[in-house]
This record gives structure tokens, sequence and C-alpha cells, in this order.
């Protein structure tokens, strides 16, 4: 396991302190916590961005106008059963 030294700002540290004593936890597993969740989270985000950008490379995908008078359609037809 790798160590950084970083500086943290005092508003910022003591919430993390707060929050580590309310949860029972020490502050370094509360840190370690929230950022393999964030690089989690940002992992999946361009993960998702690569796939969206080879859907367009690969011609799927609908233009605005399509998507306009496929909601329109939908909603005419919602209305009609009302």
């Amino acid at each position: 396991m790798a160590t950084f030294n970083v500086t943290i700002p005092d508003p910022i540290a003591e919430t993390i302190e707060m929050i580590a004593g309310e949860m029972g936890k020490p502050t370094q597993t509360l840190i370690q916590e929230a950022l393999a969740e964030h690089f989690g989270l940002k992992s999946r985000e361009v993960e998702k961005i690569e796939r969206g950008l080879k859907d367009l490379r690969e011609g799927r995908f609908i233009t605005q106008e399509d998507l306009k008078r496929k909601l329109e359609d939908r909603l005419d037809q919602v209305v009609a059963r009302s």
C-alpha cells in the first residue's frame, strides 16, 4: 500500500474527523474509503463516455429531431389512451 502526504484545509479535516467519529472509524479508513469511491465513480464515468463514443463512431445514435419525433409520438399515444 502506498503512502501519500497531503495537506488538507482545516475545515475539511475537521469535517473528516467529525464524520469518522460519528461512524466509529479511524480517519485514515474514512479517507481511504472516500478516495476509493471517488475514483471508482470516475472510472465508471470514463467507461460510459468511452462506450458512448464507440456507439457514436459505429453509428448507434439518434438525432435530436428523431428523438423529438419519437417523444411526440409517445405522448400522442398516452394522450389518446386517456
